[in-house]
């Protein structure tokens, strides 16, 4: 069996981190461990991938434990595998080249936040570190483009839509008597702008109220800021979510307010709950939130918001409609099920030496 190691720079598990660990049980053909930093940060990450059974490979997250990987990787992997959230930081651009060099394996990667604003350096060094990777892997069309655009060629690039596993939704929707519930399931981390969103309920009146899930450096702001609004009980912060499903499924509305993502996974899973979503107007995003499954808003002025929140408040089908729309768009869209097998399709590509954009 064909084995490919996956590899994370991560500095704590988030998103592009849960994106690795579904990679690693839903590979058809391929055996799959993954590598990742030895930082107190992700010890409870290591640990549930241990207990899940997926091989894990500590290492140092320095030039010499980089190296050390990678001659691991040599006498290990078929292919090399690295997730890359932010694609203009230094070690994102160096990490790749130096398994590549050093291992002799192909090297892929996959490019989560394309459109982060970095130095020319930056840019120029990404480009030659780029030319060391056999292959790169986009979440959304505008994400191709975007690294296109930096001189990274097209044919070297794929379009693979992120997945998550059907939880066998659509589940049913809260009670109408009550308030319009919105909830929100990210990393309470600045780019996340929840504060946008605090704002924007604040603007509703009492008839909406928001659950919060996730944790992060920004949580203790964002609570004062939630007393400064006087929304008392109309917030609830309720820290890490184990079951992301039912968390989302206790609610009419998703809201994701982010000024950066790539392909969110809390989307999809909103989607295969049946869940219809509020989310910025992020490039890509567009390639999600289609045919009627929510609204793309401005991720710089929370009105927007508070108008979408408060049309929805005071005309219940709405959220409905999303919520059906959005499931549906999730059951024709075979990509957007974990299960899907586009991953190992791109790896055969890459070592067919085929174009992977075909």
């Amino acid at each position: 069996m064909k084995r490919v190691l996956l590899v994370s720079e991560a500095r704590r598990a988030g998103g592009a981190e849960l994106y690795l660990e579904r990679l690693a049980v839903a590979l058809p053909g391929w055996s799959a461990g993954i590598a990742l930093p030895e930082r107190p940060s992700l010890l409870a990450w290591r640990r549930r991938l241990e207990a899940a059974g997926i091989p894990v490979l500590p290492f140092t997250p320095t030039v010499a434990g980089w190296r050390r990987l990678a001659v691991r990787a040599r006498g290990e992997a078929t292919l090399v595998h690295v997730n890359l959230p932010s694609t203009y930081d230094g070690a994102c651009g160096a990490l790749p080249a130096v398994l590549a060099a050093v291992s002799g394996k192909p090297v892929v990667t996959s490019e989560h936040l394309v459109h982060l604003e970095r130095s020319r350096r930056r840019r120029w060094l990404k480009l030659r570190t780029a030319s060391l990777v056999r292959a790169v892997l986009v979440t959304s069309a505008a994400g191709k483009r975007a690294l296109a655009g930096e001189g990274i060629p097209a044919g070297r690039i794929a379009v693979v839509l992120n997945g998550v596993p059907d939880p066998g939704g659509p589940f049913p929707f809260p009670p109408e008597d009550g308030s319009l519930v919105v909830s929100t399931l990210v990393a309470l981390e600045p780019r996340k702008q929840v504060d946008l969103l605090l704002r924007a309920i604040a603007g509703c009146g009492a008839r909406v109220r928001l659950e919060i899930g996730g944790d992060g450096p920004c949580r203790e702001s964002l609570e004062a800021l939630a007393r400064e609004l006087g929304l008392g009980d109309r917030v609830r912060f309720h820290g890490t979510v184990a079951d992301a499903a039912a968390f989302l499924a206790r609610s009419h509305v998703v809201a994701l307010p982010s000024r950066l993502e790539g392909m969110p996974l809390v989307l999809l899973d909103a989607f295969a709950c049946g869940r219809g979503v509020l989310a910025s107007d992020l490039p890509g995003m567009e390639e999600i939130v289609a045919e009627g499954s929510g609204l793309l808003l401005s991720r710089e002025d929370p009105g927007p918001w508070t108008k979408a929140l408060e049309g929805a408040a005071g005309e219940r089908s709405r959220a409905r409609a999303w919520g059906a729309l959005a499931r549906e768009r999730f059951e024709r869209c075979p990509p957007l099920d974990g299960r899907a097998a586009a991953p190992p399709r791109f790896y055969e590509r890459v070592l067919s030496g085929d174009p992977v954009d075909a």
